[in-house]
């Protein structure tokens, strides 16, 4: 399999390393050793769903849309591998959207604008 790989697992940003997680009633999240989880995590892969299926465009551009938004949300691993026409749409979207934030959003424009092509030995 071709295409090009992008990373979809979680990021944490940088400097909030020592920030404490917690849930919606404000508790902390605990690991699976009872530990206290630190670092606020930076959800790439909605990220890149909330990009790509924020642009204004016609019927069957929002289809299409929609149909690699699905499949990045069901995607089990924590990388996707698009072919070309999935990819320059994508890419299309991230080059035309001006509401980034270089600080914040930094590590989702590079997993996207700079993903690399790759070919994958795919186990029948």
């Amino acid at each position: 399999m071709k295409g090009y790989k992008i990373d979809l697992s979680e990021h944490i940003i940088p400097g909030s390393e020592e920030v404490i997680r917690t849930d919606e009633k404000n508790q902390p999240i605990l690991n699976d050793a009872g530990e206290e989880q630190k670092g606020i995590i930076y959800n790439i892969r909605q990220s890149i769903i909330q990009v790509f299926t924020s642009a204004p465009t016609n019927g069957r551009a929002a289809l299409l849309a929609m149909k690699l938004a699905n499949r990045i949300e069901d995607c089990k691993e924590d990388y996707i591998i698009l072919d070309t026409v999935e990819y320059q749409s994508l890419k299309v979207a991230f080059e035309n959207f001006d509401q980034f934030r270089p600080m914040n959003d930094g590590e989702l424009i590079g997993r996207v604008l700079e993903a690399k092509f790759v070919e994958l030995d795919v186990k029948v």
